[in-house]
């Protein structure tokens, strides 16, 4: 990424799809001279900048700043980053103490306002499949926050039988990158082998992370289990 008050290295990264960072959020002046700078550089470039790479920065002003600009100032920085698309806000500020309940109040909403936040809001399959054939499967996603997530995690879809194993994993072939704030749907086929037993399946889905293999982006649901897959729905395998 690349600090936004240099034009020239501004256009050089972005059009590149590098991200941009703001070193001084906080004030209506400060705010205004972001979006101000951007729009030299392109008019277009605060809407497109950010479906392709972070956007970050920190409040003016250190620890002070950041108190005032999410207390007496709170709604004016939230509505900025919503409009700018921002991703992560720090390090000024360090680990914030709240200083009041309402002030705790404005953390927890900016916190789930910054950058991706994933909703499973529907999810649709056969009832039931036989084996040797595909299970059609669709999958509503609301993301709620103002950002995607940039990197190109896999998706996995797991079939756990009765006795509460994973008898099948495939990678659904989505790519949740394209998760961008608002629903999104998506389809998916997974192959059921032929040797697959007969039993009736609980669907669970997980975004993986590539370096481990286990999941590493958690959804905003409940029912997950001791793994981090999210119980969607069941299939009967005949």
């Amino acid at each position: 990424m690349i600090a936004f008050d240099d034009n020239f290295a501004t256009k050089y990264v972005t059009d590149r799809g590098g991200g941009i960072r703001n070193d001084c959020l906080g004030t209506t002046d400060a705010n205004n001279w972001y979006l101000e700078s951007l729009n030299q550089v392109d008019p277009n470039l605060n809407d497109r900048a950010w479906r392709n790479a972070i956007i970050t920065g920190e409040f003016c002003g250190g620890d002070w700043g950041a108190i005032q600009g999410t207390t007496v100032r709170f709604e004016l920085n939230f509505q900025f980053i919503q409009q700018t698309h921002w991703s992560f806000i720090g390090p000024a500020g360090g680990a914030m103490v709240p200083q009041s309940d309402e002030h705790r109040k404005n953390l927890d909403e900016l916190h789930k306002k910054l950058g991706y936040r994933f909703v499973l809001r529907k999810v649709i399959n056969n009832s039931g499949v036989n084996r040797g054939t595909k299970l059609n499967i669709s999958i509503e996603v609301e993301n709620k926050g103002v950002a995607p997530f940039y990197f190109q995690w896999p998706l996995a879809i797991y079939l756990v039988n009765s006795a509460g194993s994973v008898a099948l994993q495939q990678n659904s072939g989505i790519d949740i990158r394209e998760w961008m704030p608002g629903l999104k749907v998506d389809s998916t086929q997974i192959d059921i082998p032929a040797d697959l037993p007969v039993d009736n399946y609980e669907i669970r889905i997980a975004i993986l992370d590539p370096a481990t293999g286990d999941p590493g982006v958690l959804f905003a649901n409940t029912r997950r289990d001791s793994e981090n897959r999210f119980w969607v729905s069941r299939v009967s395998v005949r």
